[in-house]
């Protein structure tokens, strides 16, 4: 999260404003989130007491990785 130069704030945007691509597994929530040419990736964990941020990245945005996000497989 901090590589990558985003805050608490930001994340929790990226968790209201992001697309869920993916089902996981229960408890799992990963939102993907397009910024520019970058797509930001959020994964955390919901423990009912607080919710576990397990991961933060960023990719490219590919049209194949768009196409993903828009539900066009």
């Amino acid at each position: 999260m901090v590589e990558l130069g985003l805050e608490i704030h930001q994340i929790i945007e990226l968790l209201e404003n992001g697309t869920e691509v993916s089902k996981r597994k229960k408890g799992i929530i990963e939102k993907w989130c397009q910024r520019g040419s970058n797509i930001y990736i959020v994964a955390i964990e919901d423990y009912e007491d607080y919710w576990l941020i397990r991961h933060v990245g960023k990719i490219r945005a590919t049209k194949d990785k768009l196409k993903i996000m828009r539900g066009e497989t």
